[in-house]
């Protein structure tokens, strides 16, 4: 995980695993049997996504992997330096 979160840090993006993110990863693991490296292949895949996203996100600072992405019932967070909303007002001239 700590390499996931040095890896994001390099697009200046922080990186939160929450904790029941980490015991979903650990369960998805223990049902599929395969240990430390199906640790691994699980975050990965949820990460590739996520590093694909990331370049193309303006001023994405913040990137939440919560339980309900590993269980794939939602999509990672991100959080951006200034609200949306802000800036499409500001596109809008409103």
């Amino acid at each position: 995980m700590k390499q996931f979160e040095r890896m994001m840090e390099i697009e200046k993006v922080q990186l939160e695993i929450t904790e029941g993110a980490r015991k979903a990863i650990a369960g998805e693991a223990v049902l599929r049997n395969t240990g430390a490296r199906g640790l691994r292949a699980i975050i990965e895949s949820i990460m590739l996504e996520v590093f694909y996203e990331v370049p193309s996100l303006e001023g994405v600072v913040r990137c939440v992997i919560d339980e309900s992405v590993i269980d794939g019932r939602s999509d990672p967070k991100f959080y951006f330096e200034k609200p949306q909303e802000e800036e499409a007002e500001k596109l809008l001239g409103t």
